[in-house]
């Protein structure tokens, strides 16, 4: 503000002057009336004791936002809690683990960092990202905001851009159509596991503030004689007048912001007007009316052009880079992708898939990434004998086979939002190492069958204790009792009632009360008798309260209860002999 009053008395226009003023007294009141950060911060951080990663441009700025903290986010919580991490700090891994190890569910946690941590690190339960840090990099910008698009499915991560660095760097509409083409590309890679946020909310609270900052400046902005002398200037040291959006003159003039106005005023997509001679002086040092996009195409498509002509094909590298410096390679990949996503954009129209195609564009290349992840498959296969990958399974060289295997389950069944189906080639080599294509449901009951079958193997039988567990911790115990109650339910499917009853397992219950008395039986096989102690619990049954039971029941102590003639033989001990054995003169057992 203190720069634009000063500007504006300036003026050595009157009415320069006085437009400019009305536009400064009209910014005065929006700033009034816009929001505070401790009223943004109050309303916007959901999740008011998460973590939230504050990006700062160097120490002196860190430590002046650190002493803000208080005023900032004194709403959210009056004692947050303050991490810090720079390069040079010897203590900055600490700092940093015990910002992740930090999970106090009562107070706020920010951690202020530079520079030390832009890639490389994850943190799966960041609430958000605090940019402070102006920058002119989108490689920067994109590893500072995905600290938040990472986040876990459970988590609604917010981006407070408070420096305003995705309209420095990206139109909303570039980064929304960026990410569906991500997005698609994961999903038909089989990743659909790696894609978390798909969709965000844009919350401008500064708009009008900003809209009346850029009618500000274009009303001080220089005569089009003097912006003209700066564009000649910038086209005589670079050869053409592809100017960047946001770029300024060493004497602080806003050279892109103008050529781009040049461009919208002669299309007629703004007010404005261009005369004849303006036109032609344009012309005369090179100016482009197509629109940055376009003339971007046009650099390399005949950088494509040469390497088509003198290679005789269109598959550089992805690395590759012309003698110009143009990164033929990398655009082409970027084609690609975009082609293969299935999204329409503007930027790939049929005109320009057809140009490419004259010149030997190949659009399908082989699947680098699939490759890398069965080459993954095949070494858990050899070490591990299966493919039964836990969901959250990374290899020694960070690879996500886990999530890999999923995608690659949902593509086949259909349950995958995806443009690419698995071929037939995939699919067959997959089966040669042993993929199971069903759910997560049904490797869990071929497991549990296939535990089954050992025991039954090992043992001979299928009395299985209720609270027995394998080895590798499959209950499997308590799974055959689930069986049993679902084939009573009738929830159990044709093809696991055939594959139970092809080993010999009954899945018809036994009786209980039979169940029960086969336990008293070999406690007093072991014991000889059967005077156990009254907590006695034996594959989760409280024999002793059964036992105690049965001996109400057969004095006619428990009303509508009796014991059958077999079962009181059963339970009766005849005198020296075993409890089965037949005598003329049984006693109860005690």
């Amino acid at each position: 503000m203190e720069k634009y009053e000063t500007r504006v008395r300036s003026a050595k226009s009157k009415a320069t002057q006085d437009a400019a003023e009305k536009i400064l007294e009209a910014l005065r009141r929006a700033l009034d009336k816009a929001e505070n950060l401790d009223i943004l911060f109050d309303k916007h951080m959901e999740d008011r004791t998460g973590k939230y990663i504050v990006f700062c441009a160097n120490l002196e700025h860190m430590q002046e936002m650190i002493e803000k903290s208080k005023e900032w986010f004194e709403k959210v919580d009056k004692k947050p809690h303050i991490y810090s991490v720079y390069s040079d700090d010897p203590t900055a891994s600490r700092s940093f683990a015990e910002f992740k190890a930090d999970n106090d569910p009562k107070h706020l946690k920010l951690l202020y960092y530079i520079d030390a941590l832009n890639e490389g690190v994850h943190v799966p339960d960041v609430s958000g990202v605090i940019l402070l840090r102006p920058t002119i990099s989108p490689i920067i910008y994109k590893q500072q905001i995905g600290r938040a698009l990472s986040a876990s499915k459970s988590k609604n991560p917010v981006i407070f851009d408070i420096v305003n660095n995705i309209e420095n760097l990206y139109s909303i509409d570039a980064i929304e159509e960026e990410m569906q083409v991500a997005i698609q590309y994961y999903r038909s890679h089989g990743g659909e596991g790696f894609v978390v946020n798909e969709t965000f909310e844009l919350v401008d609270k500064v708009a009008d503030c900003k809209s009346l900052f850029d009618e500000l400046e274009g009303t001080l902005s220089a005569s089009w004689d003097i912006m003209f002398e700066q564009a000649k200037k910038y086209y005589d040291e670079n050869g053409n007048l592809d100017v960047p959006k946001r770029y300024f003159t060493p004497e602080g003039y806003s050279l892109g912001l103008w050529v781009q106005t040049q461009r919208r005023v002669y299309k007629g997509d703004v007010a404005g007007n261009l005369t004849q001679v303006q036109i032609d002086r344009l012309n005369s040092i090179g100016m482009r009316w197509e629109s940055a996009s376009d003339v971007a195409w046009e650099k390399f498509f005949a950088s494509a052009q040469a390497y088509f002509d003198e290679h005789g094909d269109l598959n550089p590298q992805a690395q590759y880079v012309d003698r110009n410096g143009v990164a033929l390679g990398s655009w082409l990949a970027r084609l690609r992708v975009y082609r293969n996503s299935g999204i329409k954009n503007r930027y790939m129209t049929e005109e320009r898939i057809a140009a490419l195609d004259k010149i030997g564009m190949i659009w399908s290349v082989p699947d680098y990434i699939w490759e890398e992840n069965y080459a993954a498959a095949v070494r858990y296969h050899r070490e591990h004998g299966s493919l039964n990958v836990p969901a959250k399974y990374v290899d020694a060289e960070g690879i996500k086979l886990g999530q890999w295997i999923q995608g690659l389950r949902s593509n086949r069944n259909g349950t995958a939002k995806t443009v690419k189906p698995l071929t037939d080639e995939q699919i067959a080599r997959l089966d040669k190492i042993g993929m199971i294509w069903g759910s997560k449901y049904d490797i869990q009951w071929n497991e549990a069958f296939t535990a089954l079958c050992d025991y039954h193997k090992r043992f001979g039988s299928f009395d299985i204790p209720a609270s027995y567990k394998t080895s590798t911790g499959i209950a499997l115990g308590k799974w055959i009792r689930r069986q049993r109650d679902f084939y009573e339910q009738g929830k159990l499917s044709d093809e696991r009632i055939e594959k139970l009853r092809g080993i010999g397992f009954k899945l018809e219950k036994a009786d209980p009360w039979e169940e029960k008395y086969l336990l008293a039986k070999a406690y007093y096989d072991e014991h000889g008798n059967l005077r156990m102690p009254g907590d006695t619990v034996i594959n989760g049954v409280w024999l002793w309260k059964w036992l105690n039971e049965q001996k109400n029941i057969g004095k006619g102590k428990r009303k509508n209860k009796v014991l059958t003639p077999p079962q009181r033989s059963k339970l009766c001990k005849p005198r020296g002999t075993s409890p089965e054995a037949p005598s003329p003169r049984p006693r109860p057992f005690r």
